[in-house]
């Protein structure tokens, strides 16, 4: 090869395309897009999110990510004219001047592209290193940028090159060379990222982040994968020297290269069959994992009752011997022993005592040739080695889930792992089973799986490579090379970790809570400059103890050895999103596993100097002021159920979630709520979580009444329309929208349970249950004890609840609250009725100080009743699980309602409590003299402005209803939301827009039988819930005084234009009386107002004011 040739034919190739002014505009443009992004996104003075810029790989990785693309999007619109150009002589007249080979001169002129895209590339790497020293926060390593410039970025460079070559040298057309390159990059980019990455030329579905300490996720994997596009590129590149019109100087030199650059694909396709076969392998695996338990799933199982463990580590394989004491709780003998351990575990001796004892090991499941009789025990001794199998400890998440991030943020990929076993860093939790056990923690396939096997555990570690080893229990230490744990309580699984940690400690009221992170990143201390542990610990005491129960949490942690233990690991861990109440695998007993660097933990919360500012404007020190942000966000941070998305990386990149909010990982309210019981019951085996959910939600059913359902309870609601619990649980539903689901139907329980008692005394007796049966207790039992103490016939009661389909139609109306005359009591009242064939449950709840008093009833079919409580309270609630929607009514009760109020003379004044009166059904007919058409009737017609293709689009893609808090900002079509005060017989909601020019209208339309005078009202609702909502932007709409709506009446001949004022009520309001002719008439509200202002519509009718004889 003669390089002189091949370096001129690359700088003129460079100076060709680096000439082009089209091409440089848009190099300027996808340059200055990515530093802004960068910018926006990870840079000091910019809203920045923590999780954006945790790790020293957050900025070099999505620099990467960004020019990938606009790398990807140059090369389709400015490299396919490659053989066009070379028939245009001038282009190349110096280089066809010279007898350059074809395969120097192809060479050449690709090497020039590369060069080319490479230098861009660099010069974006030098600008984001700038920002990352100068204006970021994020740590600076600079390795990690030349990393994915040689495994990301260049590798698709080659590709697409490649691959453009031969397309635009075979189609012979620019055209279709783009848009085939086109459509594979949209694929690509836009439907490979959450596979396992086989066909992402890009490289954007691959976990591809560092941790500081278990380094790249997948190395070997990833380089393989990477390597696919590397070398089919060049293969591609070299092969190509077939496709130019030149004649070449030697053919056997075109032959000779044509089939290096065929091995280079070869090589390539292989590569890529590699990946294929080992994902495949790993998902047999996993399917034939599910199938075992499966097979085991019916089998009776032993109670572990102790259980003694001698654990220790040799570079990448742990050796264990297990002491069991193993107990028959079940009221069957037991033929044979059931336990299951990690695959990857083999089991060298297995004994009782002196005597080998006979086994059989199916892939998970242990299962020992051993009797035992009802309420028997036996010692079992088994030793076993090996490693952890991580596909074992993925089989209870779907194909999908094994691919996505675990974290919050999508295009930064951690991975996903279960275990750790090394030097540097040890984790082995209860989800990857390293240790035999009777109960699995989890069951494939079975949302509702709750039962637990509480076993008082010992472990021992022998010799520990890490600097430090944690788990539950008291620490002590034997000799120089042992450690022991021994928890003082029986709990449902152990957990193993070792690292490089430092730790910093507070305690409270002789509980210790412990902070163990790895060592140089005490970046959390930054934010507290002024507060010592003293400060926070004296400043919980003095605040967190009414707001925040720390009573509740403080006894909630006693069972853990009075300690609670909070664990950095690295961020690669699996977060699993499994529905369960009690524990995810990163909460635990007495643990807390947090994410490396706090990468989704909203350490926003200490960054947002905003907050820090106004609490010190308003009078607080600054270490009062630091130990109310770490308060506020402790509580948020770790008794929440949910945890939102709120990031704008995310929304811009993310895949869509159905929900605003995801489940909270860190939520640690079902460990301190843990009941050590669990309920069997083979009729009905998801009965164990309903009580657990009731229990986990106790303090919350007994003492406060919920004021405004959750957006996720109303689509819960809804959903559950039509289905039995059994019908819900065997769809695959997301596991935030199950438990929603479940909590409704728990609380739909505890609603039957009460119709003769108080939540207060059923929660007792539950207790006192669990108490009497400290392990587990069948379902006989249980509704035995029921019945003798309350009175309850359990069986009959979750007979109905199990099979209620929830599709009932209750009629709710009249609902208010009056002071009584010359008392200080109140009187709550409201009337419902059951239209449907079957009986309904009725539930009422008023607020009486710190506690709830419900009063629960059984409304026959076609039965009318009025309910009045009289008591002094704050809210009134009716509740109905049925077709309603809303599905419940509240009433407030304060002295700023009561006070507008005129006072109800009762005498005698009847005393404190509930009372339920018969009522007619005719209460609920529509008068005759009345006309109502509400806007869910099909004579009430709406006219939206004009939309085009992607707007129609759009439209259809939102839900049918939105729910009244918040409402949507410039909401420029008519959207039905539900509200408690709205209009209807079963569906109560309204019609709102954003204020327009007049075109857009809502036109109610009747027909008038008998004409005559009649007086028109509309329902119009209360500006202040409507045009002062939290609107999706976050901040409070001002409320505008002149908002005014539009109304026209049209009589049959005539129409009328009033406008009215709407006052700060819900109530009908009159437009008017007008005589009317027969025909059809129709009453209409048009849009007109300020972008800013909600213009509201509901319901329409026409009163007859004149005689009817007339």
């Amino acid at each position: 090869m003669k390089w002189s040739h091949f370096l001129l034919t690359a700088r003129q190739e460079i100076k060709l395309i680096s000439r082009n002014g089209t091409w440089q505009v848009f190099v300027f443009i996808a340059l200055s897009g990515i530093v802004s992004l960068q910018v926006v996104f990870q840079c000091i003075g910019a809203n920045t999110d923590w999780g954006m810029i945790a790790s020293a790989a957050h900025m070099p990785y999505l620099n990467a990510y960004l020019f990938n693309i606009a790398q990807s999007l140059l090369i389709i619109f400015f490299i396919t004219d490659f053989f066009q150009r070379e028939k245009r002589e001038a282009w190349n007249a110096c280089i066809y001047t010279r007898p350059i080979e074809n395969n120097i001169y192809l060479c050449g002129k690709v090497m020039g592209i590369l060069c080319l895209y490479v230098i861009i590339n660099i010069f974006s790497i030098v600008t984001c290193c700038l920002l990352n020293l100068l204006v970021s926060d994020a740590p600076f390593y600079f390795p990690y940028y030349l990393f994915y410039l040689f495994t990301l970025t260049l590798p698709s460079l080659c590709f697409l090159t490649g691959l453009e070559l031969w397309l635009s040298g075979i189609t012979g057309s620019r055209f279709f060379a783009q848009t085939i390159l086109l459509v594979l990059w949209i694929v690509t980019a836009f439907f490979t990222p959450n596979t396992y990455g086989t066909l992402d030329f890009l490289g954007h579905s691959l976990p591809n982040m560092f941790s500081d300490i278990s380094g790249h996720p997948n190395l070997s994997s990833y380089l393989l994968q990477r390597s696919i596009y590397l070398l089919i590129g060049i293969g591609l590149i070299i092969t190509a020297v077939v496709l130019l019109h030149r004649k070449p100087n030697n053919p056997k030199h075109i032959r000779l290269q044509s089939s290096g650059g065929c091995l280079f694909i070869f090589i390539g396709i292989i590569s890529g069959f590699i990946i294929e076969f080992n994902y495949s392998k790993n998902e047999q695996a996993r399917e034939k994992f599910r199938k075992n338990y499966s097979f085991y799933e019916a089998t009776a199982s032993a109670h572990i009752k102790e259980h003694s463990i001698i654990f220790e580590q040799k570079k990448e394989k742990i050796f264990l011997k297990s002491d069991i004491v193993a107990k028959n709780l079940n009221p069957e003998p037991l033929t044979r022993i059931i336990l299951f351990l990690n695959p990857g575990l083999k089991i060298t001796s297995l004994r009782e005592g002196d005597h080998p004892l006979i086994y059989t090991r199916d892939n998970q499941t242990l299962s020992i040739q051993r009797f035992l009789h009802k309420g028997d025990s036996v010692h079992l001794q088994i030793e076993y080695e090996g490693y952890i199998d991580e596909n074992f400890c993925n089989i209870d998440q779907p194909k999908q889930k094994i691919h996505e991030s675990p974290l919050d943020y999508f295009i930064f990929r951690f991975g996903q792992k279960n275990s750790f076993i090394s030097d540097d860093f040890l984790l082995l939790t209860p989800y990857c089973i390293w240790y035999p056990t009777s109960i699995p923690p989890v069951l494939p396939g079975v949302s509702y799986f709750s039962y637990n096997d509480f076993t008082s555990f010992h472990l021992y570690v022998l010799h520990p490579r890490q600097t430090r080893i944690i788990s539950q229990g008291k620490k002590s230490y034997s000799g120089k090379d042992t450690i022991s744990f021994h928890p003082s309580h029986p709990i449902k699984g152990l957990s193993l970790c070792g690292g490089p940690y430092e730790s910093k400690y507070m305690e409270i009221r002789n509980s210790r809570i412990e902070l163990f992170y790895f060592k140089n990143h005490d970046f959390f201390s930054t934010y507290f400059r002024h507060t010592t542990g003293k400060d926070l610990q004296f400043e919980i005491q003095q605040n967190l103890l009414s707001a925040h129960r720390i009573d509740e949490f403080l006894q909630g942690i006693k069972q853990y050895d009075q300690q609670l233990l909070l664990l950095e690991i690295p961020a690669i861990f699996q977060k699993k999103e499994q529905f369960s109440i009690e524990c995810n695998n990163r909460i635990q007993p007495g643990l807390v596993f947090l994410s490396e660097l706090g990468i989704d933990m909203d350490i926003n919360h200490f960054r947002n100097t905003l907050s820090l500012k106004n609490m010190l404007r308003n009078g607080m020190s600054e270490t009062e002021a630091e130990a109310n942000l770490f308060i506020t966000w402790a509580s948020s941070f770790l008794t929440s159920d949910s945890k939102q998305n709120s990031t704008a990386i995310h929304q811009i990149f993310g895949k869509k979630q159905n929900f605003q909010n995801k489940p909270n990982p860190y939520n640690i309210l079902p460990m301190l709520h843990d009941t050590h019981t669990t309920l069997y019951s083979e009729k009905y085996p998801y009965l164990d979580l309903i009580i657990k959910l009731l229990l986990q939600e106790e303090s919350n059913l007994c003492q406060f009444v919920t004021i405004t359902p959750s957006p996720y309870e109303r689509e819960a609601r809804s959903f559950l329309q039509g289905k039995t619990i059994e019908e819900v649980l065997e769809q695959n539903l997301p596991s935030f929208f199950l438990r929603e689901i479940l909590k409704l139907k728990s609380e739909h329980l505890l609603d039957y349970l009460t119709t003769h008692t108080s939540r207060q005394k059923l929660f007792r007796l539950i207790h006192s249950i669990y108490t009497q049966y400290p392990h587990q207790i069948t379902f006989n039992p249980f509704t035995d004890i029921m019945e003798d103490s309350l009175r309850i016939n359990l069986k009959e009661i979750v007979y109905k609840w199990a099979t209620c389909k929830h599709d009932g139609l209750v009629q709710i109306k009249d609902g208010e609250i009056l002071p009584i005359f010359n008392s200080d009591l109140r009187m709550g009242k409201i009337k419902i009725s059951n239209n449907d064939k079957a009986e309904e449950l009725i539930s009422c709840q008023i607020s009486r100080g710190d506690s709830i008093v419900n009063h629960n009833f059984y409304l026959q079919p076609n039965e009318a009743k009025e309910v009045r409580i009289i008591d002094i309270f704050g809210f009134f609630k009716i509740n109905t699980l049925s077709k309603n929607i809303p599905g419940n009514l509240f009433l407030i009760s304060n002295p700023w309602t009561m006070a507008n109020k005129t006072p109800i003379k009762l005498d005698p004044i009847p005393g404190k409590g509930w009372y339920v009166l018969d009522l007619p059904l005719s209460e609920f007919d529509t008068p005759k003299n009345e006309i109502i058409v509400d806007n869910e009737d099909s004579t009430c017609f709406k006219i939206d402005l004009k939309q085009n293709l992607i707007q129609k689009l759009w439209e259809s893609r939102k839900k049918k209803y939105r729910d009244l808090n918040p409402l949507h900002k410039r909401t420029k079509s008519w959207t039905p939301t539900f509200s408690e005060n709205a209009y209807g017989k079963y569906i109560k909601n309204y019609l709102y827009k954003s204020g327009g020019d007049g075109t857009a209208k809502i036109i109610w339309e009747t027909y008038i039988n008998t004409p005559g005078e009649y007086e028109v009202m509309v329902m119009v609702h209360d500006r202040s819930p409507v045009t002062a909502s939290f609107i999706s932007g976050g901040t409070q709409q001002p409320e505008k005084k002149n908002l005014t709506y539009h109304y026209t009446v049209y009589t049959g001949k005539e129409e009328k234009t009033i406008e009215i004022t709407p006052k700060k009520t819900s109530a009908w309001v009159s437009l008017g009386k007008y005589h009317f002719h027969k025909g059809k008439v129709r009453t209409t509200l048009s849009d007109q107002g300020e972008a800013e202002q909600f213009i509201v519509a509901d319901a329409v009718k026409w009163v007859r004011t004149d005689s009817l004889e007339n």
